[in-house]
């Protein structure tokens, strides 16, 4: 009969194992940074009129240079915006910004309806209605085009970052 020899087992070496992989998980891997690294902002905020009258709707994009996250912002009522580049109204990043102004919407093509309709005529003329997919600038188009928009801002560290936005046809 054989006799069972005790095992031992040295805890270093798991340990040593267990720190390389503790150390693997907390180190960064390989990155260019423009996917995990949040740029600064800083808040702006602004206002567009068109004719003398604030516009409702206008989707603004501080485009920065490049190198920096774009912002967003969708006028109120009254005209005003604030920018979002991660959460709601966090700003912009600070720097130069190509600025876009932007408000469509979709054209549709609809007949025109005959005298005595009846509802279910209407409905059928209804559903036969379709969407253009060519949408409707409500704003001079160029101030869409990053390249024809003329619309500059320096976003700064110290603010104020209120810019008013007339635009012109």
């Amino acid at each position: 009969m054989m006799s069972a020899k005790p095992v031992s087992i040295s805890f270093r070496p798991v340990a040593a194992l267990l720190l390389i992989w503790a150390t693997a998980l907390a180190t960064p891997g390989c990155s260019d940074g423009t996917t995990t690294a949040r740029q600064r902002t800083v808040r702006v905020t602004g206002k567009v009129t068109y004719k003398n009258q604030p516009v409702e709707g206008a989707r603004v994009a501080f485009l920065g240079d490049g190198k920096s996250v774009p912002a967003f912002g969708l006028t109120a009522g009254d005209g005003t915006f604030a920018l979002t580049t991660y959460d709601a109204g966090d700003g912009a990043a600070p720097g130069e910004h190509v600025v876009t102004v932007s408000k469509q919407v979709a054209q549709a093509s609809a007949k025109t309806p005959p005298p005595n309709e009846t509802m279910e005529q209407a409905a059928t003329r209804a559903a036969e209605t379709v969407a253009d997919p060519k949408s409707l600038s409500l704003l001079p188009e160029n101030y869409a085009d990053p390249a024809k928009s003329g619309l500059q801002f320096t976003v700064t560290d110290k603010g104020p970052n209120d810019f008013q936005i007339e635009l012109k046809d």
